[in-house]
């Protein structure tokens, strides 16, 4: 049933409604900001098509702020499309076939400057492809700038595909636990309140690399999360 077209209409959040509060703390802003959201009858929900949701539409909320470089334009993947994202520099093989693949710097650099300590690290592939000679008790680790992050999967199970025997490595529940449980995580934990003293599992805060936009990341349907987040969402399963 969830295999339509991108003239399929969603009911969803207001992203620039509900961005702004972060972007401007400030509470005379707030008031300027919330005059302009009645004059422009926007609301913290909204329809759109998911063509409009991913590769953008005119925000008539932002169209109506009078000042000047104020885009209206939003989208999730706004302005990626036909974009570049890097550059990488990644290992041949040639010289050591168990790095293959692996990025060596992103942007020309180690860290991406959005966590502190191990967690700001560039480790692994970029998802694509890994170095050859794949084990089952190895663990897989890959960057991905859509998540801000590097993550890693583990052997989950075999699977046979077209005749073929594979390996399935999933994500597991532990890259995205909390930091009482596995304490390696702690530097992925950026804000006491809402993750209620680095509690709560399962959601990851990347609004460091959103500039500064409440953006959160989950696995599908948040998966291996808090039983609060759970019970906090209506219908959710």
């Amino acid at each position: 049933m969830s295999v339509g077209t991108e003239n399929d209409t969603l009911t969803i959040l207001n992203l620039a409604v509900v961005a702004v509060p972060s972007v401007y703390p400030s509470g005379l802003m707030q008031s300027f900001i919330n005059s302009w959201v009645k004059k422009s009858n926007a609301a913290i929900l909204q329809n759109r098509t998911v063509k409009e949701i991913l590769w953008g539409y005119t925000d008539p909320f932002l169209d109506s702020i009078p000042f000047p470089g104020v885009k209206s334009f939003v989208g999730v993947f706004y302005p990626y499309n036909e974009t570049t994202d890097g550059p990488y520099s990644v290992y041949t093989g040639t010289e050591d076939i168990t790095k293959t693949a692996i990025i060596e710097s992103y942007k020309n650099q180690r860290t991406l400057s959005y966590w502190k300590g191990h967690c700001d690290m560039v480790n692994g592939t970029d998802g694509a492809s890994f170095p050859p000679f794949v084990k089952k008790d190895q663990v897989l680790r890959f960057f991905s700038s859509d998540i801000c992050r590097s993550i890693y999967g583990v052997f989950h199970s075999e699977q046979v595909v077209k005749g073929i025997t594979l390996n399935r490595f999933v994500v597991p529940r532990e890259a995205f636990a909390a930091p009482a449980e596995v304490p390696d995580n702690y530097c992925f934990c950026t804000d006491l309140e809402i993750s209620e003293n680095c509690t709560i599992a399962g959601v990851l805060d990347i609004s460091a690399c959103k500039a500064k936009r409440p953006v959160y990341i989950s696995l599908p349907h948040f998966l291996h999360a808090s039983e609060s987040v759970l019970n906090n969402v209506e219908g959710l399963s």
